[in-house]
This record gives structure tokens, C-alpha cells and sequence, in this order.
């Protein structure tokens, strides 16, 4: 006897549960797709685009580290150098328009500066990183000025605080309330308001000596390094160990003696960002020039934000 195949019964009920399964998969599978081009272009870019940090803390289940968390990594942080901020007169030679930032270019910087998200730190933070592991934020500047012109320290201290920043600015100590040519020199009482605003004062030398001429001996070079910081003491109650070297120069005498009168950190003009444990007394900045439009001053920044 030959027995009947049972064809299966596919009831109502059960091809509108699968048509509602199928639909749900297909919807589901859309917005993925629509989330991430939108957001990112596609999930191989939306990866890519990641923060490091973020990467290693998704894979670890740590929370991500702070820019430089580990003792004596390197890190790498825009530090930034101008000379002159303040108006530029029409008939000023050319190297003085290059070495003169307006007012209203430098804050248009410092503006945009904010508006990405970046957070100032003093040189003596950075030397506290290296030294005793202090926390860097994530997007880290610094600003930095030379010499201690009277139309900077007019200038940038308002400019910074006004957008909560603080920058470092740099004394020749025997300079200030002169004129030395056609540059003038802040005031004691110049530099103690900018201490008060949050900003740091720390040496340029005594008299703005090149410390790299074989004319100065090994004693004068001591006592113009060590002697700077003593004027610093007295005028502002500070004393850094953090020397900006005139004109950039520096060779490995200059080094050695600076170290000998107590500084551990050295500012040259060598361009770059790294900032390595090993060469605190050769800190790379990157310069500011009078004529760089904003376009320009933001490659600066995303420039070194990308190496």
C-alpha cells in the first residue's frame, strides 16, 4: 500500500511571521549601512578615523590613556613661538612685519585654537609630565614669546586669558622698562600683571648674549644664566628652570652650563613638535609669522597634528 507524501501546510500566520523577519533583517541591515556612510563614508573608514587611544581601549576594556600618560614617552605637542604681537607701522622693514603678529590676526588664532578643542599647558606642566608623570589633555598647546617686548606683554596676556589659555613668556632679564634700538622692553610691573593673569615668566638671560661666541668664557656664561634666575627671584618671585636661548643658538658647552647654573628645560628654534625625555635642554618650537593668514596658521597646526 502506498502511503501519501504530506506536502507541508504553510498557514497565514506563518509566512506573515517570516515576511516579518525577513523585513526586520533587511531594515536593520539598512541602517547600519545609512549610520555609518553617514557619519564616517563607510565602517572601514569609521575604524580608521578611531582615536588611537580609543582603538586599545575597546579592544582592552581600559579607559583610554591621556596624551603621554606613560612615564618618558615622547609626545608631541605644538609649542608655539612669536616675538611681537601689536600693530605693525606701514613704513616697518620687513623683518620686523615678519616678527610682528596684529593683534587681531593673533586672536583670530587663539580663537580657532579654542573652537577645535585645544587646551593650553605651561612649559613647567610639560616639565612635570616628564618628571613626575603629570596628566597631558588630549590636545595640548603652548604658547610662547620672546624676549618680553612691551607690545606683547600688552597684548597677547588679555587675549590669552580671555579664551582661557596661558602662555610662557620669555625675560632678558637686564631688559625690562628699556628700549635697546627700536624695541621696547616690558616693565616689572608689566610682567607681575601677567603673573597675576595666569601667565609664566621664565629667562631669556641676563642681556640676550649668544651663548654659542666663543668670546664669552665658561664663568660669565654661569653667572649671566645663574645671575637671570637671581632677578627673577627678586622682581616676580619665580625661578623656572626652563631658558629660552637667544637667537635659537645653543651648542653642547652652552648645554652643559646651563644645566650647571639649574636648568633642565631649553627652548631652541629648531621646527618641530616631538618632545622626547632625553632632550628637555632641546625643545623644538614651531614659529609664527607676521604675514601667515589663518589658512596658513591652521596647516601649521593640523600639519604637526598629523605627523
Amino acid at each position: 500500500m502506498k502511503q501519501k507524501l504530506l506536502k507541508p501546510v504553510i498557514t497565514n500566520e506563518k509566512l506573515i511571521a517570516a515576511l516579518a523577519v525577513i523585513f526586520a533583517v533587511v531594515i536593520f541591515a539598512f541602517f547600519r549601512i545609512f549610520f555609518y556612510q553617514g557619519a564616517y563614508g563607510n565602517p572601514r573608514q569609521a575604524l580608521l578615523q578611531m582615536p588611537e587611544a580609543d582603538n586599545a581601549a575597546q579592544t582592552s576594556g581600559q579607559a583610554p590613556e591621556e596624551v603621554g600618560s606613560r612615564k618618558n614617552a615622547g609626545v608631541r605637542i605644538p609649542i608655539l613661538l612669536y616675538r611681537h604681537i601689536g600693530p605693525v607701522a606701514k613704513d616697518a622693514d620687513p623683518l620686523q612685519k615678519d616678527r610682528t603678529v596684529s593683534p587681531e590676526n593673533f586672536e583670530l588664532q587663539v580663537a580657532w585654537l579654542r573652537g577645535q578643542g585645544y587646551e593650553s599647558v605651561n612649559l613647567s606642566d610639560l616639565l612635570e609630565h616628564f618628571n613626575n608623570q603629570k596628566p597631558l589633555p588630549q590636545k595640548a598647546v603652548v604658547f610662547t614669546f620672546n624676549n618680553g617686548y612691551q607690545d606683547t606683554l600688552a597684548y597677547a596676556p588679555a587675549t590669552l586669558k580671555k579664551y582661557g589659555f596661558t602662555g610662557d613668556f620669555g625675560v632678558v632679564t637686564q631688559f625690562p622698562g628699556i628700549a635697546v634700538g627700536e624695541s621696547a622692553y616690558a616693565s616689572w610691573q608689566d610682567l607681575r600683571q601677567a603673573k597675576s593673569q595666569g601667565m609664566e615668566i621664565v629667562s631669556q638671560t641676563q642681556d640676550n648674549f649668544d651663548g654659542t661666541d666663543k668670546k664669552y668664557d665658561n664663568g660669565f656664561i654661569l653667572r649671566n644664566l645663574s645671575d637671570s634666575q637671581k632677578d627673577l627671584k627678586a622682581s616676580l618671585n619665580l625661578n623656572l628652570p626652563i631658558l629660552i636661548y637667544p637667537f635659537g643658538h645653543y651648542d653642547a658647552r652652552y648645554l652643559g652650563l646651563a644645566r650647571q647654573a639649574g636648568f633642565s628645560m631649553g627652548l631652541t628654534e629648531k621646527s618641530g613638535t616631538l618632545i622626547q625625555a632625553d632632550s628637555l635642554m632641546e625643545i623644538p618650537r614651531l614659529e609664527v609669522h607676521g604675514n601667515d593668514s589663518l589658512e596658513t596658521f591652521k596647516k601649521l597646526i593640523q600639519t604637526s597634528d598629523a605627523k
